[in-house]
């Protein structure tokens, strides 16, 4: 038996696409979210595993998850660290409570989580850490400001971690997914009508991907796999908008010349 697996998020999409298959590859799962009543439904799919109805941006749900992470008969083998939150809006609409959500969420609970399970795999020299980030943190995220600005650290976190865990046994992966169809998008209201069909991914191709990598040893994975200009646009768009505003001051003056 390859030993426990918590998964954060659990309840649906990427979450539930994890907790599936790890249950598939012979892992006791431990699902974590804050819906019991979706969480028992994707349990149903996971023989052995078990639930745990938990808010993360509530420090007593937070403990809760933590406690299990550090429990010594548990032994957790693999940490997805999963759950995400994001409220859509320009960072001047945002609501205080709104903003602390995301980032209490998104990066506190997520850094508290990884420390618990790693007290627990740098004493047995083994273990798993995989994390989500978002394609979102390569551009610049209008009505998204906070959650992009949470992944990047995330995405930081899992850097420093790999440094600091890998050496000593522990195998640290993030994933980057871009959009990918989940209830995360409808419960967000973001408009993403100009998205072509082809570039929208399911859960499971996600998780596939994720799990390759990891299995692997990767650090990163993006899923779908970048293009060439996917790489270089976050380059070459900040320079197109400090250069566009002198070019059009230049045509202005030659038409005038003219």
């Amino acid at each position: 038996m390859p030993g426990w697996a918590v998964v954060t998020g659990a309840s649906s999409g990427i979450g539930a696409a994890f907790a599936v298959e790890l249950g598939r590859r012979g892992h006791q799962v431990l699902l974590v979210g804050r819906d019991q009543g979706r969480l028992d439904d994707v349990a149903a799919r996971v023989p052995g595993s078990r639930t745990l109805a938990a808010d993360l941006a509530d420090p007593a749900g937070l403990a809760a998850v933590q406690a299990f992470l550090t429990d010594p008969g548990t032994s957790v083998a693999l940490l997805v660290a999963n759950a995400g939150t994001g409220a859509v809006g320009n960072l001047v609409e945002l609501r205080e409570p709104e903003l602390r959500e995301t980032v209490e969420v998104n990066l506190t609970a997520v850094a508290c989580l990884l420390r618990s399970a790693l007290l627990g795999m740098l004493g047995r020299g083994s273990g798993g850490i995989i994390t989500v980030s978002s394609s979102a943190v390569d551009y610049p995220a209008p009505q998204h400001p906070v959650y992009a600005a949470t992944k990047a650290a995330v995405e930081h976190l899992t850097r420093t971690l790999r440094a600091e865990a890998g050496p000593r046994g522990v195998v640290v992966t993030c994933v980057r997914p871009g959009y990918v169809r989940t209830p995360f998008h409808d419960r967000h209201g973001a408009d993403h009508s100009e998205v072509p069909a082809g570039r929208w991914q399911t859960p499971e191709g996600v998780v596939a991907a994720a799990l390759r990598a990891h299995d692997g040893n990767r650090a990163f994975v993006d899923v779908p796999r970048r293009r060439v200009l996917d790489r270089i646009w976050p380059h070459i768009e900040p320079l197109r908008r400090v250069l566009g505003p002198i070019k059009r001051k230049f045509d202005k003056r030659a038409r005038v010349t003219d």
